[in-house]
């Protein structure tokens, strides 16, 4: 049986002394738990302003390396002709036909589906007219002989090509050969010329690619002949947006211009520049 004296109260005060301990620890743990949740709070507001930050940086810097307001200026398109030489190197000037003044020169027109009986008399049109269109202070020709014989009767330097046979061949065979084909070509030419130069530097073949013949109507396709044949002859583009060699044909002007027959005989008297200029 326990005594219920002095030894009883000094238990009571010091359970309760531990008991006031235990509350002060669990008090100063709720406070560090509240301050800890404030904190983290704080701290994921500060995160997400920095991200938002981040991502208006990332999207201002994204605008300025690819703007939407402003389209990128198109590149100018390649040329429609190649000048190669025997070993298959690409030259940059431009070289005359030089042949014997009574030497045929051949055009023939490589067999194909898409050659036809009207494609046929365009493309003899475009070689044979010896037609003139004329205008205001100036002179048209519809066909490559009326404009070359033009030449021809100058004496030049070298003799140009003015004595034209024309037919059909399956062997790529012809001073000049014609390729009509419905392919689209992927540079988005309609026509190419590409001419092999020899040692001598003059040309010793001319192969011309008309493309998507199929989708040309009859004044297209002799438009874009006669600039090949342009090419085939010698010529570089002209200057003038409105000539027959300019980069871009212009079909309110489908016909060899006076300033294609002065170019053609300056080249054709020795001349390395072929560049047309009205």
């Amino acid at each position: 049986m326990k005594k219920s004296g002095p030894q009883g109260s000094e238990l009571d005060a010091s359970g309760a002394a531990e008991i006031g301990r235990i509350e002060s620890e669990i008090h100063m743990l709720e406070k560090n738990q509240a301050q800890f949740h404030s904190d983290m709070k704080k701290g994921r507001t500060i995160l997400v302003v920095v991200l938002l930050i981040a991502a208006f940086s990332a999207i201002l810097s994204f605008e300025n390396e690819h703007p939407f307001t402003e389209k990128a200026a198109k590149p100018a398109p390649p040329p429609d002709f190649a000048i190669i030489n025997t070993k298959g190197g690409k030259i940059q000037t431009w070289i005359a036909w030089n042949i014997p003044k009574s030497q045929n020169f051949s055009i023939y027109v490589e067999r194909s589906p898409e050659v036809t009986e009207d494609r046929l008399k365009i493309i003899h049109d475009v070689i044979f007219s010896d037609q003139t269109v004329p205008a205001k202070n100036t002179i048209y020709y519809k066909g490559w002989a009326g404009a070359l014989t033009e030449i021809s009767s100058k004496n030049t330097k070298f003799a140009v090509p003015d004595r034209f046979i024309t037919g059909l061949t399956s062997t790529n065979t012809g001073d000049v050969v014609i390729n009509l084909t419905d392919l689209v070509n992927p540079a988005g030419y309609t026509g190419f010329t590409r001419s092999i130069v020899g040692p001598n530097d003059q040309i010793l073949k001319s192969e011309i690619t008309i493309y998507g013949v199929g989708a040309l109507d009859d004044s297209q396709f002799a438009t874009i002949l006669r600039h090949e044949l342009g090419h085939a002859f010698g010529l570089a583009y002209s200057d003038d947006p409105n000539d027959i060699m300019h980069l871009t044909v212009n079909q309110s002007q489908p016909y060899i211009s006076s300033c294609d027959v002065a170019a053609l005989e300056s080249l054709y008297n020795g001349s390395m520049e072929s560049q047309v200029s009205c």
